[in-house]
C-alpha cells in the first residue's frame, strides 16, 4: 500500500500539540542543516528582540559619528574638510530610511548653532547638498563596496561643489550676476574643491572601514553586531543587512 506524503492528520480534536507539529510540517518543511536559515532557529519573538539589539547597536554607532562630526567642525581644521558628507552617506547605507537624514541634519544643525548661521537660501543649499549621499547611497545599498563608497564620496562632492558655488554666485554680493561672475565663483572654489574631495574620502574611509574592522572582531568574539537573517514564515518577513564584507 503506497503511503501518503503528509502525516495523517490526528483524530483527536483535543490533541493540540499534535496539530501545531502538523502545521509547522506543512508550512515549513524541514531542511538539512547547512541550508537551514537562521531565522529558522528563531521564534518570531526572538527575531523582533534579536533585530532590536541591532538597530539598538547601530544607533549608538550613528550617534557616536554624529558627536564626532560636530566635535571636528568645531575644532580647528582646514576648508571643507569636515565628515557630514560621509555621515550622511554611512547613515544612507545603514540607517532606516526614515531616520537617515537626521544625523547630518543634527550635526549641521547643532555645530551651526555655535559656530553661527549665515544667509538662509545658501544654508539651505549647503544642506541639501550635503543630504545628497544620502539619495546616492540608495545606488549602494545592495553591494557596499570599496569602489562603489568612493565613487559615491566623489559624486558627492562633485555635487556639493556645484551647488553650493553657483548659491553663493546667486545670492551673494561677492560675484556679479553674469557668466563671468559664476565662472569667478567657480574658479575661486576650486581650492575648497579640493579639500572636499580630500576630506570625504578620508572620512567615508574611517567611518565605513572601522565600521567594517569591528564587524570582523565581533565576528572572531562570536558576538555579531549584525547578521543577515531572513524568515520564510509569511508572517514574519525580515531581512537584516551586515557590512562586514565592504573591504573584503
Amino acid at each position: 500500500m503506497a503511503t501518503s506524503p503528509h502525516p495523517k492528520i490526528p483524530s483527536s480534536r483535543n490533541s493540540m500539540r499534535d496539530k501545531v507539529n502538523l502545521a509547522r510540517h506543512i508550512v515549513a518543511p524541514p531542511r538539512s542543516a547547512s541550508s537551514t536559515p537562521v531565522s529558522s532557529l528563531l521564534v518570531p519573538r526572538e527575531i523582533h528582540q534579536y533585530r532590536g539589539r541591532t538597530y539598538f547597536g547601530m544607533g549608538a554607532i550613528l550617534a557616536g559619528l554624529t558627536v564626532v562630526s560636530v566635535c571636528v567642525r568645531l575644532l580647528p581644521h582646514p576648508a571643507n574638510f569636515t565628515p557630514i558628507a560621509a555621515l550622511a552617506l554611512f547613515s544612507g547605507v545603514y540607517a532606516p530610511k526614515r531616520w537617515n537624514w537626521t544625523f547630518p541634519t543634527g550635526a549641521m544643525l547643532v555645530s551651526d548653532l555655535i559656530i553661527g548661521f549665515y544667509d538662509m537660501r545658501v544654508m539651505v543649499a549647503v544642506y541639501g547638498s550635503l543630504l545628497l549621499p544620502i539619495l546616492i547611497s540608495r545606488y549602494i545599498r545592495k553591494n557596499p563596496k570599496f569602489i562603489s563608497i568612493a565613487a559615491g564620496s566623489m559624486c558627492g562632492s562633485l555635487l556639493f561643489f556645484l551647488i553650493t558655488n553657483f548659491a553663493v554666485w546667486a545670492y551673494s554680493p561677492l560675484y556679479p550676476r553674469t557668466a563671468d561672475g559664476l565662472a569667478e565663483a567657480y574658479i575661486a572654489g576650486v581650492p575648497f574643491f579640493r579639500n572636499t574631495v580630500f576630506g570625504d574620502l578620508f572620512w567615508v574611509s574611517v567611518f565605513f572601514g572601522g565600521y567594517a574592522f569591528v564587524l570582523k572582531l565581533s565576528r572572531h568574539a562570536k558576538t555579531p553586531l549584525s547578521v543577515s537573517v531572513t524568515t520564510e514564515h509569511p508572517n514574519n518577513k525580515m531581512k537584516m543587512r551586515a557590512g562586514a564584507d565592504i573591504f573584503s
